[in-house]
């Protein structure tokens, strides 16, 4: 009988300490925060002395580098960009895998750099006799099978794009349908008030950068600037946003450093409240 109660007081105490650990992931997932780190800045190559701008051919220099990480840095995503060149990968505790492949262009290389030829003068073009009766007696084909296969990738490509862009349509369409009656406004309300609390949680905490443009247009710069004003992260007090309304030339740099964190206790309230709201349920099982 001793035996029993000691297999069972062991048996007992490992469940609870199985519970306690599955109760303590619960709580580090909802409570504990995901911080968020990302730096970014544009970077015109061309510059010139009287500080104007001018856009060529080349892209310009574009740098971009995020981090995210969790329980106190022991795990973690990365991202970096710079001028076509990407890093991504994650990070457990002291390992680091990278998972962006690298492809170098076979042209350049580093023993080798590409050169342009020089154009050269019209010289006079020596044809062999053998190769002006062959060129008369093989037609080329390949350029036909190629024109008539050409108009029916087309035709499929666009009939697919139709397709998609009609389903999108429909849906945005009957969302919109639905959320304009009468019925249903309280529920966008609730939705719309939701978003925003998600959004005061969610977004940065630190935010300092500065933004220059200009479309070389005053009437395209405005309405830049009037869709940059619609998200509030333009209104921040040490994130400056400076148009150009007078240059005609085509320019933007600028750079932004932002910092942030994201606890998942807040998406579990949000859903909790529109769990609740019947008219939600409503349109929910008739969109399904």
């Amino acid at each position: 009988m001793a035996i029993l109660l000691t297999i069972l007081k062991v048996i007992g105490i490992i469940v609870l300490v199985l519970l306690g650990i599955a109760l303590l992931l619960i709580l580090l997932a909802l409570f504990l925060p995901v911080k968020y780190c990302a730096r970014a800045s544009l970077k015109e190559l061309y510059k010139h002395a009287d500080g104007s701008f001018t856009m060529k051919e080349q892209l310009p220099y574009l740098k971009v580098k995020g981090v995210a990480s969790w329980l106190f840095h022991f795990f973690g995503i990365f991202f970096f960009y710079e001028n076509q060149e990407t890093d991504y990968g994650f990070r457990i505790l002291f390992f680091k895998k990278h998972l962006a492949t690298e492809e170098k262009d076979p042209v350049e290389d580093e023993h080798f750099t590409f050169v342009k030829e020089e154009p050269q003068e019209d010289l006079p073009k020596i044809e062999h006799p053998v190769q002006k009766e062959m060129s008369t007696k093989i037609p080329d084909t390949t350029t036909k099978q190629t024109s008539s296969k050409r108009p029916k990738e087309r035709k499929k490509k666009k009939e697919k794009t139709e397709k998609s862009t009609h389903g999108i349509f429909e849906v945005l369409s009957s969302v919109y349908v639905t959320l304009n009656k009468e019925e249903n406004k309280d529920a966008f309300q609730l939705v719309k008030h939701e978003l925003q609390y998600l959004c005061k949680h969610f977004g940065p905490r630190k935010l300092v950068g500065e933004l220059n443009f200009s479309l070389s247009d005053p009437c395209y710069t405005g309405l830049l600037l009037g869709f940059i004003s619609l998200f509030p992260l333009s209104y921040h007090k040490n994130y400056k946003i400076v148009p150009d309304f007078i240059t005609e030339q085509l320019y933007v740099y600028g750079d932004m450093e932002f910092k942030g964190r994201i606890r998942l206790i807040h998406v579990v309230i949000a859903g909790f409240h529109l769990y609740k709201n019947p008219v939600i349920k409503k349109l929910w099982k008739s969109w399904r």
